[in-house]
């Protein structure tokens, strides 16, 4: 507030829209530097405020999910994000013995664990009622450090093998 008092644009009695000002004055979160460029902001007449302030509250949302998802998977076990890496090779959701080929070790309780805490998607398959699973987009960035460019070659390589021998073999046997 000492600050604020030196912001002729976020102090109380402005002529700034008391809704405005407020809203400037809760994104800059008490952060100096923020509240004068947010001031300023204001006092422009040419800049638009509103744009200005609903593209930080966006901003913030994303910001503050990427620190939410780095600070769940850095309580999480090794093996529990070297799952989550390994099964996002899949670009799309791929049902559990996909995932075990792909990760080639043990799924449980990491599997299992991933879903609670929403890192892995499940869903259910409408054609074979069994649940399918999908690593979100937004994670990749996220546990990219967890496997190393070969163990997702390798990764990718037994995830095609596995694709190719569920999905084209059995065609090709009963076909």
């Amino acid at each position: 507030t000492k600050k604020l008092a030196h912001l002729g644009k976020l102090r109380s009695g402005s002529l700034v829209e008391e809704k405005t000002r407020k809203r400037a004055i809760e994104l800059g979160a008490g952060n100096p530097r923020l509240l004068e460029w947010l001031n300023r902001i204001l006092a422009d007449g040419a800049a638009d405020a509103t744009v200005i302030m609903d593209a930080m509250d966006r901003e913030a949302d994303r910001f503050r999910e990427e620190v939410l998802l780095l600070e769940l998977l850095s309580q999480l076990p090794q093996d529990c994000r070297r799952v989550i890496a390994l099964a996002s090779i899949y670009a799309l959701p791929f049902g559990r013995q996909a995932i075990e080929a792909a990760v080639d070790g043990p799924l449980d309780p990491h599997l299992a664990r991933s879903v609670s805490l929403g890192l892995v998607e499940e869903g259910t398959a409408p054609a074979t009622a069994r649940s399918r699973y999908f690593v979100s987009r937004i994670m990749l960035p996220l546990v990219e450090p967890e496997t190393t460019i070969e163990e997702k070659t390798e990764a990718g390589r037994r995830a095609a093998n596995h694709l190719y021998q569920a999905l084209w073999k059995v065609d090709a046997i009963s076909g």
